[in-house]
């Protein structure tokens, strides 16, 4: 668990609430320092988020596409997990730019 990327997401995210912001927050929580290495499985997060399997998918896919989310490794389908990786950079740079 990350304390530094969860205090990032904290106070720089701009979806600041509900879903997504639950969502950022247990992704801060399994990455490393630098927001990398991200390997949860899709049930787990839809459990610690209260969120159904579909909502999480959804809103992963929503944060790849925005570019705060991206994937280290790809998943080979059911049980194999993909790695992710949070782009801590995107989140201050767009705060301070506002």
């Amino acid at each position: 668990m990350s304390d530094n990327s969860r205090n990032l997401i904290w106070h720089y995210y701009a979806e600041s609430l509900g879903a997504p912001m639950i969502l950022a927050i247990a992704l801060a929580e399994a990455s490393n320092d630098f927001g990398a290495g991200i390997s949860e499985k899709i049930e787990d997060l839809a459990a610690k988020t209260r969120q159904s399997r579909r909502a999480v998918q959804l809103q992963l896919r929503r944060l790849e596409l925005s570019g705060f989310l991206s994937r280290e490794t790809s998943g080979g389908g059911r049980g194999i997990l993909a790695s992710y990786k949070l782009n801590l950079v995107m989140l201050v740079t767009e705060k301070t730019d506002a």
